[in-house]
């Protein structure tokens, strides 16, 4: 009898370790052998030596505007464009905005991207700088580059002007070159939201770096100038800069 019920326990114990055993199993399954639904794609990885297509860039009909400078840079997956619109027209111009649309190797349509110009009004002889970030796959074959504007109005004057400027090299606090100049109001009023936007370009004529300073609280007195420096990181030779001034109109 004894002996009988002691090779029951051990059937019993046989049964839960086996059970137990399957437990964890599963448990270990679960943990260390993810379904592949959860696995992510692999992530391509961007050629360095894949230069972008341009297509032609397209202006509006029967316009009076010129792309200028226009510059592609890439750093991984992210591509900046940059360049400057002029508005060679007799008239000033406002709500310019770029276009961009992205194309894979088989001629689709991928994405695009619509970014608005940071001036409101390009005066009539002055430009519209930009430096657009956009991140696409590494594939994409062909970019429209479309700047347009909505109507055309004419300005009474503008609020700041460009007094002076001029450029040096620097080495802190990091090495490249910096714009310095100053701006005289033409308002009543004081100002403190102020955009001045410095553009470098290459012995080439292409743009190589767009860079923004604003006021930050500095208060442009009515009739008053105001001193600005915009420090610009890039190293390489240079044949030229412009300063831009956000000319806003005088109501």
């Amino acid at each position: 009898m004894i002996l009988r019920s002691y090779w029951r326990l051990c059937f019993v114990f046989l049964l839960v370790g086996v059970y137990v055993s399957s437990v964890i199993a599963q448990g270990m399954h679960r943990v260390y052998l993810p379904s592949v639904r959860t696995l992510a794609p692999p992530t391509p990885t961007p050629d360095p030596t894949f230069v972008l297509p341009l297509c032609e860039p397209k202006l509006p009909p029967s316009t009076t505007l010129r792309l200028t400078g226009l510059n592609i840079d890439r750093e991984g997956t992210n591509w900046t464009f940059m360049g400057v619109i002029d508005n060679i027209s007799t008239k000033d111009v406002h709500g310019l905005s770029l276009y961009i649309e992205y194309y894979d190797a088989q001629g689709t349509r991928i994405t695009w991207e619509n970014r608005f110009i940071p001036f409101d009004v390009v005066l009539s002889g002055e430009g519209a700088p930009f430096a657009v970030v956009h991140q696409v796959i590494p594939q994409a074959a062909c970019v429209f580059i479309q700047p347009w504007y909505r109507g055309e109005i004419v300005l009474v004057g503008a609020d700041v002007e460009l007094v002076h400027s001029a450029i040096a090299t620097i080495d802190t606090p990091v090495p490249g070159y910096r714009v310095l100049g100053q701006i005289r109001s033409n308002a009543n009023v004081y100002q403190d939201e102020l955009l001045v936007m410095a553009v470098l370009y290459a012995p080439s004529g292409k743009v190589v770096a767009v860079v923004q300073w604003d006021s930050d609280g500095n208060t442009l007195p009515p009739h008053g100038v105001l001193d600005f420096a915009i420090d610009i990181p890039y190293q390489g030779p240079y044949g030229g800069y412009r300063v831009f001034v956000d000319p806003a109109d005088i109501t």
